[in-house]
């Protein structure tokens, strides 16, 4: 026998051997159930429900008539007070605005008392202790020379060493000039002290008054002070006082940013929109 003849004897014999093998699987393996994959009980059909029983005619509870629960009751008059209205509640809504001299008494309600205010007799944050000039520097002369003096003087100061003392005089502690008003010196002086480039100073003097002694002039340098030294949010305790004193549109615009201050965005919005309308200021951002 060749070995071509071998091979193809080989092969016929392996394949009637692995065709006797797969003819004797084939009825064990149908005859085996599948195999579920799920966790037991699922698949499964639901136990049948057993009727409820009826109960006996004889044997059914009567039902009681059910009471509604009274509500929470809380006596608060003692906390509340009774609660009645007033008499005059009624029309105290429908009240028309207090007229300006009945508004100036509600003011005096809660505005300092007359000896807590500070006076415009002796002004100025920088006292004797602290390095200042003593309270008597001005002498006897009068206010309305100096304040003329101020307003007159070139700034900056082209002596150092002047400036710094001229500063130090502006801030000290010292007595209020005959024949001028204590805001008004108050004025002449930080006004001076803007002109220098000492904004933080000029700020720190004119809060040395309290704003219901505020004088026009005063209002007017106060703004220039504040926004000098990048605060106006001080402007927001005096804009009322300055508004009602000047027509300039910036305690308008100051109204618009204190009202931004105080999240009343809309407000602030509805203020610089009719200031632009009007004219009075451009190119706001």
């Amino acid at each position: 026998m060749s070995w071509r003849g071998k091979h193809n004897w080989r092969w016929m014999a392996g394949a009637a051997i692995g065709g006797l093998a797969l003819s004797l699987a084939v009825p064990l393996i149908a005859g085996r159930a599948p195999t579920s994959l799920l966790p037991p009980g699922f698949g499964d059909e639901p136990a049948a429900e057993k009727p409820a029983q009826q109960p006996k005619p004889g044997n059914q509870p009567v039902p009681s008539a059910q009471t509604p629960k009274p509500g929470l009751q809380l006596d608060l008059t003692e906390i509340n007070g009774p609660a009645v209205l007033p008499p005059d509640a009624g029309n105290a809504i429908g009240e028309d605005e207090l007229s300006p001299e009945e508004l100036a008494e509600q003011q005096k309600k809660y505005d300092l008392p007359e000896g807590a205010h500070r006076s415009l007799d002796k002004v100025g944050p920088l006292v004797a202790s602290a390095g200042g000039l003593p309270a008597n520097a001005f002498g006897g002369a009068s206010g309305g020379p100096l304040a003329t003096l101020l307003r007159e003087t070139k700034a900056p100061i082209a002596s150092r060493w002047g400036a710094i003392l001229l500063r130090r005089a502006l801030l000290s502690n010292t007595d209020t000039p005959h024949g001028i008003n204590g805001a008004d010196w108050v004025a002449e002086r930080a006004w001076m002290l803007v002109r220098m480039g000492e904004a933080d100073a000029a700020r720190s003097l004119v809060q040395s008054v309290d704003a219901d002694q505020y004088s026009k002039r005063l209002y007017a340098v106060a703004m220039q002070a504040y926004l000098a030294s990048a605060d106006p949010v001080g402007l927001c305790s005096i804009q009322q006082g300055g508004a009602s004193s000047s027509q300039s549109p910036g305690w308008r615009m100051a109204e618009a940013i204190c009202a931004s201050f105080a999240a009343e965005q809309g407000r602030a919005s509805a203020i610089l929109n009719q200031t632009e309308r009007r004219g009075d200021v451009t190119g706001i951002d």
